[in-house]
């Protein structure tokens, strides 16, 4: 059951988690000084809206000069190569500089991508998409996740790479008892 939650949780987290219409505390990185960190209330938009004091003005970024961000416990990073819908719906693109939300890190960083509700002409928006990137590689790799199959042949076999190291979840794997894979932590199963 924990399995499931755990599921739930991590795939289909409501698409608005990241378009935020309140100012939040938060820190972000640009891209011309990566190596300072700046803090203040923000709010993701048509840019990156920043405010010092709830009632002073805003200074607006546009996100090309955007590094990274983080608000609350969620941070956004820029992830490139992974396969995603265009606008259209109908055809698929490759993605560059994307911001996708990391959800663990390490030797493998979990990531996640969503679309933004706003810009689909449809009731709901396209899934989310489930990335994978070891640490000393430039582009993300999607894991092909389906809610209503679960962890199906297509999620093990891009799954299989990953945990080379580690026979447990090899056999996991070769089982086809992905909620057991799930069940032992998904995050350190990874590093």
């Amino acid at each position: 059951m924990r399995a499931l939650l755990f599921i739930i949780i991590t795939l289909i987290v409501p698409h608005f988690v990241q378009a935020q219409s309140d100012f939040a505390k938060g820190t972000f990185r640009l891209k011309k000084i990566p190596e300072i960190q700046m803090s203040g209330l923000l709010r993701s938009g048509s840019s990156l809206d920043v405010k010092q004091t709830p009632d002073g003005p805003s200074v607006k970024y546009p996100w090309e000069d955007i590094l990274s961000y983080k608000t609350g416990i969620y941070r956004y990073i820029r992830a490139s190569g992974f396969t995603m819908r265009n606008l259209s719906g109908w055809s698929h693109e490759i993605a560059d500089n994307r911001f996708v939300l990391l959800l663990d890190s390490g030797a493998v960083s979990l990531m996640r991508y969503e679309y933004d509700f706003a810009l689909y002409n449809t009731n709901q928006p396209p899934p989310s998409i489930i990335l994978l990137q070891r640490a000393n590689e430039k582009e993300a790799t999607d894991i092909p996740y389906s809610v209503f199959e679960g962890g199906g042949k297509k999620f093990r076999e891009s799954l299989k790479p990953y945990v080379t190291e580690r026979p447990d979840l090899l056999a996991l794997l070769a089982d086809k008892k992905n909620h057991d894979l799930q069940s032992a932590n998904l995050y350190s199963c990874l590093e």
